[in-house]
């Protein structure tokens, strides 16, 4: 009997977590069951105040997505003002995004790879999810101030926690595997204009 394959995501960081998962980094937004024309218009905002290495030039892939969405954490957990456009973009930015994605509520697990959970892709998204031998994965707190992205085989259970993702050891339901590197949440430097003062969503900026 051949065991279906599961990837199992743990919530331990205290508050409800939203979880994307998809075939690959480069995978089309197309296939993305959200309003791409609403994620466009809030990265125009959030472009017109910031700007970070790499930043691409328009939401077309996964990847491309991450990005922004980094950047967006970095502007929407700091401490300064942007302004009340570019503070409602990144609120824009991520609701959108969390609203497509799967919610896990604080001391709970969910499968991602459970068909029923994957109404945020497409038809032909969730036959390239089931059959990847890699995943790519964003996890994003629900206030928006923890975020990061990584890739997981088709059959790797996770705990998410206040310092990171840790991978759970094959065999047990709930133990770290010590042998994985944790994977941090994502510290994203990013300027903003016009001042051009280089700031982080877990660095202290200075507010002249």
């Amino acid at each position: 009997m051949v065991l279906e394959k599961k990837i199992h995501v743990t919530n331990e960081v205290g508050q409800d977590i939203y979880v994307m998962a998809v075939p690959r980094p480069g995978w089309a937004l197309a296939d993305l069951a959200t309003d791409v024309v609403l994620l466009a218009a809030g990265v125009t905002e959030i472009k017109a105040v910031a700007t970070a290495m790499e930043l691409p030039e328009s939401i077309a892939t996964f990847a491309d997505l991450v990005q922004f969405l980094k950047v967006a954490s970095a502007l929407g957990s700091g401490t300064w003002s942007v302004g009340a456009r570019p503070a409602a973009a990144v609120r824009t930015v991520v609701e959108a995004v969390q609203h497509h994605s799967v919610k896990i509520a604080t001391g709970k697990a969910a499968n991602l790879r459970e068909e029923g959970l994957l109404s945020y892709l497409s038809a032909s998204g969730i036959a390239a999810l089931l059959g990847a031998e890699t995943v790519s994965m964003l996890v994003m707190s629900a206030d928006g101030k923890l975020i990061t992205d990584f890739d997981s085989g088709p059959d790797e259970s996770w705990i998410v926690t206040p310092d990171g993702i840790h991978r759970v050891a094959h065999g047990t339901v709930s133990a770290i595997d010590s042998a994985f590197a944790t994977i941090p949440w994502t510290s994203t430097t990013i300027r903003l204009a016009p001042e051009g003062v280089e700031i982080g969503n877990h660095l202290d900026a200075d507010q002249d």
